[in-house]
């Protein structure tokens, strides 16, 4: 497995193209499950109060090896109040698994780093997002959903409340 490290860093060339498009035909998306679940409120906090802000972070790690494909994603939100103090956390880590069509073909290494920070992180993101969203109401927060993410990014534009709906 690939050390965890930030999404969004690898550079596409015309022979990492075909190493993608390779791996992209020898696979098959077949799960996304959660493995890790953390949620907590400060210790100050009393009770239910406005999340105005979210601090977001994601890593990434793959697995690679002879008729085995899969991606790991780490997420870690810190949610801000009011007055942009820190008000809860929830980090939780989200699999990716991968069926093989070929079981001698092993993805190379840079093709899977791509293809993890690219089309993997695009399959977990609305597990991500369905995720986030019930833990906050779980924490009896009101309902906080992560936006559309940004072009050349992995970061949601932004997050919505009920609030913003009225």
């Amino acid at each position: 497995m690939s050390d965890n490290r930030p999404v969004g860093q690898a550079r596409l060339t015309d022979a990492l193209r075909a190493e993608v498009t390779e791996l992209i035909e020898k696979t098959e998306l077949i799960d996304v499950r959660p493995i890790r679940l953390i949620a907590e409120l400060d210790d100050e906090t009393m009770g239910p109060e406005e999340v105005a802000g979210v601090n977001f972070d994601v890593s990434l790690a793959f697995a690679t090896g002879a008729g085995a494909f899969g991606n790991k994603f780490d997420y870690v939100f810190e949610l801000l109040g009011p007055e942009r103090e820190q008000c809860g956390r929830i980090e939780f880590s989200l699999v990716v698994d991968y069926a093989v069509k070929d079981p001698e073909y092993e993805p190379g290494e840079e093709a899977a780093d791509f293809f993890a920070s690219t089309t993997g992180y695009l399959a977990a993101f609305p597990y991500a997002r369905e995720l986030f969203q019930s833990l906050t109401s779980r924490m009896q927060f009101d309902p906080v959903v992560l936006g559309m993410l940004r072009r050349g990014t992995h970061v949601p534009r932004g997050i919505s409340t009920p609030r913003d709906r009225s």
